[in-house]
C-alpha cells in the first residue's frame, strides 16, 4: 500500500490510500490533464476530530518488527484501519501528520 496525506490532489487533512506509488502518480497526472481516473482503486478519508487515532506500537512477526498505529473511522462502528511498516521512521512521520487532524484513541 501507498499512503499520502494532503499532496498535489487533496487538501492537507485528506488521507489517501493507493495500491502503489505508480497508482498515485497516475491519479496526479490524470487530474492535471483533466482526464478521468479509471481503473485505479484508492480510498480517501477526510480526517477530522471525530476520527480516533491510536498510539504508535511495535509487533514482531517472524523476526520482523512492524511499527503501526490504528485509525477509527467514525462512519464505521466496528472497523479499524491499521497502518504499519517495517520502516518505523515512515510510520512515525505519517502518524505525526494524521494526529494533527484526529483525536487520541
Amino acid at each position: 500500500q501507498y499512503f499520502v496525506i494532503g499532496g498535489a490532489v487533496a487538501k492537507g487533512n485528506v488521507l489517501q490510500l493507493y495500491s502503489s506509488k505508480i497508482d498515485f502518480e497516475q491519479v496526479v497526472v490524470n487530474m492535471f490533464q483533466n482526464r478521468p481516473i479509471t481503473g485505479i482503486e484508492f480510498k480517501a478519508y477526510k480526517l477530522g476530530l471525530s476520527f480516533k487515532c491510536g498510539p504508535c506500537r511495535e509487533r514482531h512477526y517472524g523476526g520482523r518488527t512492524i511499527t503501526y498505529f490504528w485509525l477509527k473511522n467514525p462512519a464505521s462502528k466496528t472497523k479499524v484501519l491499521k497502518i504499519g511498516s517495517e520502516n518505523a521512521a515512515v510510520i512515525t512521520a505519517l502518524y505525526a501528520q494524521v494526529r494533527k487532524y484526529t483525536t487520541a484513541g
